[in-house]
């Protein structure tokens, strides 16, 4: 069994929002033997809920969020992952200074998947309102639907 991770900051939006999306991709593309986690480099609270904006913006794509509990990109949890996606810079340097260096070739950033688009950070939406998770889940789910694809 394969694990894919998705990593952001607090894992209450971004990464979660990529967890159930490529879930939903995978199970649409018949692929099987693949697990999907999230995880945040700094989450507020360790088994807190997705973020509201969240469970709303994936809600409206008829994904599920509202089961998700944070939890830490530590150095178990990467090593058990066999691809690791940052969802922005920020995360990515910080992943590479935190994890083995024999880690190093699982992670990539996850625009990575999708560069057609020509961008290279999904932008995190905390801050923001519907707006600002509906685009960052935009880029989401585009980079997913090449991941489920390949």
């Amino acid at each position: 069994m394969s694990l894919i991770l998705f990593v952001c900051r607090g894992n209450t939006c971004r990464s979660p929002m990529a967890e159930v999306a490529a879930r939903a991709a995978a199970t649409r593309s018949g692929a099987d033997g693949i697990t999907f986690a999230s995880a945040g480099i700094e989450p507020a609270v360790i088994g807190g809920p997705a973020d509201p904006r969240a469970v709303a913006c994936v809600g409206a794509a008829g994904l599920d969020l509202t089961k998700h509990k944070t939890r830490a990109a530590d150095t178990e949890l990467l090593s058990r992952a066999d691809r690791i996606f940052a969802l922005d810079r920020g995360i990515l340097d910080h992943l590479l200074a935190a994890a083995p260096v024999g880690l190093h070739p699982r992670i990539s950033l996850l625009m990575a998947l999708a560069p057609e688009l020509s961008v290279v950070d999904v932008g995190d939406p905390w801050a923001g309102g519907p707006a600002d998770y509906a685009a960052a889940y935009q880029l989401i789910d585009s980079a997913i639907s090449n991941l489920t694809r390949g």
